[in-house]
């Protein structure tokens, strides 16, 4: 074999090489699907602030150390009540129907992290988890739900974003 067949021989090996690694050889790094979520809503099925009939609010008071709990429930009477106040009626209607407008549509902006660890950085640990130990990451709960006990929407508000006010 002459030289220039075993060159040619080279370049016929090479190709072939790279070719069979394009088709064998493993693919790029895919989009996570929690990545692929930004821009579309959290609850696209909610459009429709009259379906919510409770709402419940649990935050963590860092004087005290405790959880709070509140909700408004419409009751089948048609009257509202406050249920964690002896069931105290209240003019749940307008207010619930305030909150409910304001979180209907919202989108996820964009990704913060997806370590478990960084949780607590952004302040969105769930204050009604059991055994959390960093309670400066406790965040405040917003449950919307409609008839049947529907959840409609579920958030967990942490602290605000840094350079972005009003981001949460």
């Amino acid at each position: 074999m002459n030289e220039s067949q075993r060159t040619f021989a080279f370049v016929i090996v090479a190709v072939i090489s790279v070719v069979a690694a394009r088709f064998v050889g493993p693919s790029g790094p895919k989009a996570s699907a929690v990545i692929t979520d930004v821009g579309t809503p959290f609850y696209p099925d909610f459009k429709d602030a009259d379906e919510a009939k409770s709402l419940q609010v649990t935050n963590y008071n860092s004087e005290t150390a405790e959880v709070r709990l509140f909700s408004v429930v419409q009751g089948k009477d048609g009257l509202w009540r406050i249920p964690t106040r002896n069931n105290y009626p209240a003019d749940g209607k307008e207010r619930l129907a305030k909150t409910a407008t304001s979180v209907i549509g919202i989108k996820r902006e964009s990704f913060a992290g997806r370590r478990k660890n960084e949780h607590a950085e952004f302040g969105v640990l769930d204050p009604q988890a059991e055994g959390v130990s960093d309670f400066k990451g406790i965040g405040n709960r917003i449950t919307l739900r409609g008839e049947g006990d529907k959840l409609l929407a579920d958030y967990i508000i942490g602290k605000e974003v840094k350079g972005r006010q009003g981001y949460f």
